[in-house]
Protein backbone atom coordinates (compact mmCIF):
# COMPACT_ATOMS: atom_id res chain seq x y z
CA UNK A 1 0.00 0.00 0.00
CA UNK A 2 1.72 3.20 -1.16
CA UNK A 3 3.03 5.47 2.39
CA UNK A 4 2.10 8.78 1.92
CA UNK A 5 4.97 11.52 2.60
CA UNK A 6 5.58 12.06 5.92
CA UNK A 7 5.18 16.13 7.09
CA UNK A 8 8.73 17.58 8.43
CA UNK A 9 9.64 17.59 12.24
CA UNK A 10 9.23 20.70 13.74
CA UNK A 11 12.56 22.65 14.26
CA UNK A 12 13.11 21.75 10.32
CA UNK A 13 10.48 23.61 8.97
CA UNK A 14 11.72 26.14 5.77
CA UNK A 15 11.24 29.38 8.21
CA UNK A 16 14.85 30.13 8.01
CA UNK A 17 15.91 31.80 4.42
CA UNK A 18 18.98 32.33 5.41
CA UNK A 19 20.61 28.48 5.59
CA UNK A 20 20.70 26.59 2.38
CA UNK A 21 18.22 23.58 1.77
CA UNK A 22 19.53 20.56 3.27
CA UNK A 23 20.18 17.64 0.61
CA UNK A 24 19.72 14.95 2.79
CA UNK A 25 16.04 16.36 3.97
CA UNK A 26 15.25 16.24 0.62
CA UNK A 27 16.21 13.09 -0.18
CA UNK A 28 13.31 10.23 1.57
CA UNK A 29 14.99 7.93 3.68
CA UNK A 30 14.01 3.88 2.46
CA UNK A 31 11.24 2.94 4.68
CA UNK A 32 10.94 -1.00 5.58
CA UNK A 33 8.85 -3.53 4.49
CA UNK A 34 6.12 -3.40 7.09
CA UNK A 35 5.87 0.34 5.75
CA UNK A 36 6.43 1.87 9.43
CA UNK A 37 9.04 4.53 8.88
CA UNK A 38 12.39 3.97 10.53
CA UNK A 39 13.62 6.11 13.31
CA UNK A 40 15.64 9.06 12.33
CA UNK A 41 19.34 9.26 13.22
CA UNK A 42 19.88 12.46 15.11
CA UNK A 43 20.80 14.91 12.71
CA UNK A 44 23.26 18.14 13.56
CA UNK A 45 23.04 21.34 11.99
CA UNK A 46 24.29 24.33 12.32
CA UNK A 47 21.91 27.11 14.18
CA UNK A 48 19.27 28.81 11.78
CA UNK A 49 20.85 32.29 12.65
CA UNK A 50 22.66 33.36 9.80
CA UNK A 51 26.33 33.83 10.28
CA UNK A 52 28.15 37.51 10.77
CA UNK A 53 31.19 36.31 10.35
CA UNK A 54 31.23 36.39 6.50
CA UNK A 55 34.37 34.89 4.13
CA UNK A 56 37.37 33.95 6.20
CA UNK A 57 40.02 36.88 6.33
CA UNK A 58 44.00 36.31 5.50
CA UNK A 59 45.72 37.67 8.66
CA UNK A 60 47.17 41.45 7.81
CA UNK A 61 50.66 42.00 7.70
CA UNK A 62 52.28 43.79 11.07
CA UNK A 63 51.29 47.40 11.27
CA UNK A 64 54.47 49.69 9.96
CA UNK A 65 56.19 51.70 12.83
CA UNK A 66 54.26 54.76 13.67
CA UNK A 67 57.39 56.96 13.66
CA UNK A 68 59.45 58.01 10.44
CA UNK A 69 62.78 56.52 10.72
CA UNK A 70 65.02 59.06 10.71
CA UNK A 71 68.73 59.10 8.75
CA UNK A 72 70.77 58.78 12.20
CA UNK A 73 68.76 55.70 12.84
CA UNK A 74 69.43 54.63 9.24
CA UNK A 75 73.05 55.05 9.43
CA UNK A 76 73.23 53.48 12.38
CA UNK A 77 71.24 50.13 11.26
CA UNK A 78 73.62 50.08 8.01
CA UNK A 79 75.81 47.23 9.21
CA UNK A 80 72.60 45.22 10.29
CA UNK A 81 71.67 45.37 6.66
CA UNK A 82 74.69 44.46 5.29
CA UNK A 83 74.67 41.54 7.75
CA UNK A 84 71.32 40.44 6.80
CA UNK A 85 72.45 40.42 3.34
CA UNK A 86 75.51 38.63 3.86
CA UNK A 87 73.16 35.66 5.00
CA UNK A 88 71.71 35.75 2.10
CA UNK A 89 74.69 36.93 -0.75
CA UNK A 90 77.98 37.85 0.20
CA UNK A 91 78.73 39.56 -3.73
CA UNK A 92 75.97 41.50 -2.54
CA UNK A 93 76.72 42.61 0.96
CA UNK A 94 80.31 43.20 -0.36
CA UNK A 95 78.58 45.78 -2.80
CA UNK A 96 77.12 47.19 0.62
CA UNK A 97 79.94 48.09 2.61
CA UNK A 98 81.13 51.09 -0.12
CA UNK A 99 77.69 52.42 0.46
CA UNK A 100 76.04 54.70 2.97
CA UNK A 101 72.39 55.86 3.01
CA UNK A 102 72.82 59.63 2.73
CA UNK A 103 69.16 60.51 2.59
CA UNK A 104 66.09 59.28 3.58
CA UNK A 105 61.71 60.36 2.97
CA UNK A 106 58.29 58.52 4.02
CA UNK A 107 58.88 56.31 1.27
CA UNK A 108 63.03 56.27 0.28
CA UNK A 109 66.10 55.76 1.73
CA UNK A 110 68.67 57.19 -0.85
CA UNK A 111 71.73 55.05 -0.70
CA UNK A 112 74.79 56.16 -2.24
CA UNK A 113 78.52 55.78 -3.57
CA UNK A 114 81.51 56.68 -3.33
CA UNK A 115 82.81 58.66 -6.90
CA UNK A 116 84.45 55.46 -9.11
CA UNK A 117 82.25 52.94 -7.80
CA UNK A 118 79.53 53.00 -10.93
CA UNK A 119 79.69 48.95 -11.53
CA UNK A 120 79.17 48.54 -7.70
CA UNK A 121 75.73 51.25 -8.00
CA UNK A 122 74.79 48.91 -11.36
CA UNK A 123 75.15 45.44 -9.42
CA UNK A 124 72.82 46.81 -6.29
CA UNK A 125 70.07 48.17 -8.98
CA UNK A 126 69.45 44.90 -10.13
CA UNK A 127 65.85 43.83 -9.22
CA UNK A 128 66.65 40.86 -6.93
CA UNK A 129 69.64 42.70 -5.51
CA UNK A 130 67.46 45.53 -4.61
CA UNK A 131 64.56 43.00 -3.43
CA UNK A 132 67.11 41.43 -0.91
CA UNK A 133 68.58 44.99 0.89
CA UNK A 134 64.87 46.29 1.34
CA UNK A 135 63.60 43.04 2.69
CA UNK A 136 67.01 43.67 5.05
CA UNK A 137 66.56 47.16 5.36
CA UNK A 138 62.61 46.15 6.55
CA UNK A 139 64.22 43.23 8.78
CA UNK A 140 66.75 45.52 10.56
CA UNK A 141 64.64 48.64 10.82
CA UNK A 142 60.62 47.60 11.11
CA UNK A 143 60.62 50.06 7.98
CA UNK A 144 59.22 49.53 4.51
CA UNK A 145 61.68 51.82 2.50
CA UNK A 146 62.57 52.02 -1.60
CA UNK A 147 65.97 51.99 -1.87
CA UNK A 148 67.46 54.96 -4.25
CA UNK A 149 71.16 54.58 -5.12
CA UNK A 150 73.13 57.18 -6.47
CA UNK A 151 76.77 57.90 -6.67
CA UNK A 152 78.31 61.45 -4.74
CA UNK A 153 81.51 63.00 -4.67
CA UNK A 154 80.39 64.70 -1.29
CA UNK A 155 81.27 63.27 2.41
CA UNK A 156 79.99 59.83 2.97
CA UNK A 157 80.49 59.06 6.52
CA UNK A 158 82.83 56.28 7.18
CA UNK A 159 82.17 53.00 7.28
CA UNK A 160 81.45 51.93 11.06
CA UNK A 161 84.11 50.21 13.70
CA UNK A 162 83.66 46.46 12.93
CA UNK A 163 82.68 46.74 8.92
CA UNK A 164 85.31 45.28 7.26
CA UNK A 165 86.01 47.56 3.84
CA UNK A 166 87.30 45.35 0.89
CA UNK A 167 90.17 46.53 -1.28
CA UNK A 168 89.19 46.34 -5.17
CA UNK A 169 91.39 43.39 -5.86
CA UNK A 170 89.65 41.30 -2.52
CA UNK A 171 86.00 42.81 -4.41
CA UNK A 172 87.35 41.43 -7.78
CA UNK A 173 88.20 38.14 -5.82
CA UNK A 174 85.06 37.59 -4.42
CA UNK A 175 82.68 38.35 -7.75
CA UNK A 176 85.23 35.79 -9.25
CA UNK A 177 84.36 33.35 -6.11
CA UNK A 178 80.73 34.59 -6.24
CA UNK A 179 80.11 33.86 -10.13
CA UNK A 180 82.37 30.83 -10.69
CA UNK A 181 84.10 33.37 -12.87
CA UNK A 182 87.75 33.16 -14.32
CA UNK A 183 89.81 36.65 -14.79
CA UNK A 184 90.75 37.45 -18.19
CA UNK A 185 93.59 39.54 -17.92
CA UNK A 186 94.70 42.29 -21.49
CA UNK A 187 97.67 40.02 -23.43
CA UNK A 188 100.19 42.01 -25.07
CA UNK A 189 99.20 42.88 -28.49
CA UNK A 190 99.84 39.79 -30.50
CA UNK A 191 102.05 41.85 -33.47
CA UNK A 192 104.56 42.76 -31.07
CA UNK A 193 104.65 39.37 -29.68
CA UNK A 194 105.96 38.17 -32.93
CA UNK A 195 108.43 40.37 -33.04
Amino acid sequence: APVPPTPPASGADSGSAASAPDPAAETPAPRPANGTPPAAPPVERPPAVASTDGPPVAPSPPPEPSCALTLEAAIAAWPAVVDLVRAQNAMVAALLTEARPVAITDRDLTVAFPVGADFLKRKAEQDDHRRAVAEALRTATGHRLALRYEIRDDQIPAPVAGTPVLSGEELVRRFLEEFDAEEILDEPNEAEAKR
